[in-house]
């Protein structure tokens, strides 16, 4: 659980950190989850691991703010794979919101762009509200 949710975060932002100083920009986007923000009975492992991913994002951030790069982590309540698509669908009924609002990528791509340029240090839930109550 370790290699997958946070030792391959760490890498591939070590890696690539030094490319992106010497271009003075550049764009990271980490994938944690809602339970990175919040806890949930019997996820305590996986709940402490998107956890400190949202420690990584938020170093790498001061880290390297001043060599224009951001470094981000998005919170998906889920993550569109086949095992969820009816949780996902479900969830969105029960907001009364499009199946399409609960989809992570338009973030992704905005947190990767030039307008994106402020936003920094930042874990963003994409959970239909579910982390505010």
């Amino acid at each position: 659980m370790v290699a997958i949710h946070l030792t391959s975060s760490f890498l591939l932002i070590r890696h690539f950190i030094p490319f992106m100083k010497k271009k003075g920009w550049g764009r990271i986007v980490n994938i944690s989850s809602i339970n990175g923000l919040i806890a949930m009975p019997g996820k305590a492992p996986y709940c402490f691991m998107k956890h400190a991913l949202i420690g990584l994002t938020k170093a790498v951030a001061l880290e390297t703010a001043e060599n224009g790069i951001t470094c981000n982590a998005v919170c998906p309540a889920y993550v569109e794979t086949e095992l969820v698509m009816k949780q996902i669908r479900d969830r969105a009924n029960q907001n009364n919101i499009s199946y399409e609002e609960m989809r992570v990528a338009a973030l992704v791509g905005f947190l990767c762009s030039d307008e994106a340029g402020s936003v920094t240090g930042c874990a963003i839930p994409v959970d239909a509200g579910y982390t505010a109550r």
